[in-house]
């Protein structure tokens, strides 16, 4: 008995074996017999076109116009170009980068923090210096200094 099963089971593997072979065969000529089909339709289609070029002037000269930018006697050959299509979304950015990389590139990170430091520190010591002049807590001679004048003003 357990020869019998044993067999049964090989043959059933065989079996299934093919059926998968079979199917995937099956498929394949429907989708071959499908093409060939398309390839007829398409044949039948150039053939007639082949006939309609051999016997009919007006399809000759529909195919040169088209094709191949012939003009008749007297006519005047205007192109058509087609519009750019227009996006409404915006525009994408050129540069990607900081006011520094603008500047100076993306290379120069060892000149954006020196150049940073002295912008800032030149912005803050201007800064100061009006608020300094604008308290009056210069000396007579710095003052002095400071409108370009050298002379020192008289001692009492």
């Amino acid at each position: 008995m357990g020869i019998v099963t044993l067999a049964a089971v090989v043959f059933g593997c065989m079996l299934a074996g093919r059926r998968a072979e079979f199917v995937t065969l099956r498929e394949q000529e429907v989708a071959l017999v499908a093409r060939l089909q398309a390839l007829r339709r398409q044949n039948a289609a150039l053939r007639d076109e082949r006939d309609r070029l051999v016997t009919d002037v007006r399809a000759i000269e529909r195919v040169a116009r088209e094709q191949y930018g012939f003009v008749g006697p007297g006519e005047i050959s205007t192109p058509f170009v087609p519009p750019r299509e227009v996006s409404l979304a915006p525009a994408p950015l050129r540069y990607s980068g900081d006011a520094w990389d603008r500047v100076l590139g993306v290379w120069s990170l060892c000149w954006k923090v020196p150049l940073a430091v002295f912008m800032v520190s030149a912005v803050v010591f201007a800064a100061l210096e009006r608020v300094s002049v604008g308290r009056g807590s210069l000396s007579i001679g710095s003052r002095a200094r400071a409108n370009g004048s050298d002379a020192r003003p008289p001692q009492r």
